[in-house]
């Protein structure tokens, strides 16, 4: 979950909790006398004709200031210069075939029991972006990817 997600989700337990608080306000000046018609002050409340009508109302004030929320966040992220793009991929590097070895198999998988795609030569450099679990994520010229174990390349 990113931050923005959090502080996205924290505005919406706050904006519930203030609906909430709202929401007791309001029934508790239905139950409060009216004022005195000398003071001639009226409280404007427009109550909703049933509880499902007040239900509604109350989401569409919630997707409301959520719409304004994400707007928000939209502008901090822009003035602060924040991002929620993934991350820039790994540097490519470049290895060869080990010299002692005249060819080496290149496998679609990282596993001795995948299927052979090619063979890899040394003095010739193959760019690779992965190292896992002993075995190299490669690029062969005709722009496949492939799986070589590590005990028969070095990097360059």
């Amino acid at each position: 979950m990113t931050r923005s997600h959090v502080i996205i989700y924290i505005a919406l337990i706050l904006i519930l909790l203030l609906q909430t608080a709202n929401l007791i306000t309001l029934r508790k000046l239905r139950t409060t006398p009216t004022p005195n018609p000398t003071t001639n002050i009226q409280l404007p409340i427009s109550a909703p004709s049933s509880p499902s009508a007040e239900i509604s109302q109350k989401l569409d004030n919630i997707q409301d200031q959520l719409t304004k929320l994400r707007a928000d966040q939209r502008d901090l992220t822009q003035i602060l210069g924040l991002t929620t793009a993934s991350p820039a991929p790994a540097p490519v590097t470049n290895l060869t075939a080990d010299a002692n070895y005249p060819s080496v198999n290149v496998y679609d998988q990282p596993s001795l029991s995948a299927k052979v795609v090619g063979r890899i030569n040394p003095g010739r450099a193959y760019p690779y972006s992965t190292l896992q679990n002993n075995w190299y994520h490669i690029t062969l010229p005709d722009a496949t990817s492939a799986w070589v174990e590590s005990q028969y390349v070095k990097p360059l």
